[in-house]
């Protein structure tokens, strides 16, 4: 029996392949969509997703899980392992996080550490990632939670949506809300601050986005030690060429290239960008 196991929720966006092979636990969020009512991940793809998004009348939104899907997954986790490590969407985004906590509340015999990573998407992703490796690797649950709290910290992402009225409609602008009626054709580069979506700048189109996001990354001291992924709201093609360039840039490896998942891609709506990285 393993003595630690993860669970995180359906915003994280790893691939299907990853969560798989790291036996990590997805507790869904719920996605509507006009009179239709999905479960991320359950009946629910990206791929689907991003389908059904040109024909939507409204912008879509969310629903956290229930503390019962919860209270399922960490009884789940206790056939598999002694303790759990739960990694979840920033509480300031989603209360996702306290319907985890009376889930736990109602299994007292467990150990259960609940951790808020303050970021959601792909940075949180590369947090459950982490955790997940220190598992494998035989670490205790203590050294695990060291690992988490580390990779929380030092974790950071940058990108760009295409429009900022899915961030407006869902509530989830945050302390960009300042950019609203005022980016006159400009793109704004977007980052997560203390558990919010935050501005950092606007530049002029996708092209100077990634100009801007590449010199960004070069005083950040991005080097092939760094861990990485990019993660986009259907633009292949568009990632495709940044991981080129970070690639041939920073001489590192994007761990993973995925879609932005249907909770997080509710918030950004199509034609997004978001590089994510492990600062050290």
């Amino acid at each position: 029996m393993q003595k630690v196991k993860i669970v995180t929720d359906s915003t994280c966006d790893l691939p299907d392949k990853v969560v798989e092979e790291l036996g990590i636990i997805v507790v869904p969020l719920k996605v509507f969509m006009d009179e239709e009512t999905f479960t991320a991940g359950i009946n629910l793809t990206a791929e689907e997703f991003y389908d059904k998004m040109p024909f939507l009348r409204d912008t879509p939104s969310t629903n956290p899980p229930s503390p019962a899907l919860f209270f399922e997954a960490y009884e789940d986790a206790t056939s598999e392992a002694e303790t759990i490590v739960s990694i979840h969407i920033s509480r300031q985004m989603s209360f996702t996080i306290e319907s985890a906590e009376q889930a736990r509340s109602m299994l007292p015999m467990m150990d259960i550490r609940i951790f808020d990573s303050f970021a959601t998407g792909a940075s949180l992703g590369l947090v459950v990632l982490m955790a997940a490796w220190a598992v494998n690797e035989g670490l205790t649950i203590d050294e695990v939670c060291d690992i988490v709290k580390t990779a929380i910290k030092h974790v950071r992402v940058i990108g760009f949506p295409s429009t900022l009225k899915y961030l407006v409609k869902g509530g989830r602008i945050g302390r960009a809300r300042g950019l609203v009626g005022r980016l006159l054709g400009r793109v704004p580069i977007l980052t997560i601050a203390e558990g919010e979506t935050s501005s950092l700048t606007t530049v002029p189109g996708a092209e100077g986005a990634m100009d801007w996001m590449i010199e960004h990354l070069k005083e950040e001291g991005l080097d092939s030690t760094s861990i990485i992924a990019l993660t986009h709201g259907n633009m292949p093609d568009v990632a495709e060429v940044f991981r080129r360039r970070v690639e041939g840039t920073f001489r590192c490896r994007v761990q993973y290239i995925g879609l932005v998942g249907p909770v997080v891609g509710s918030h950004l709506g199509p034609g997004s960008l978001f590089f994510t990285y492990i600062k050290k």
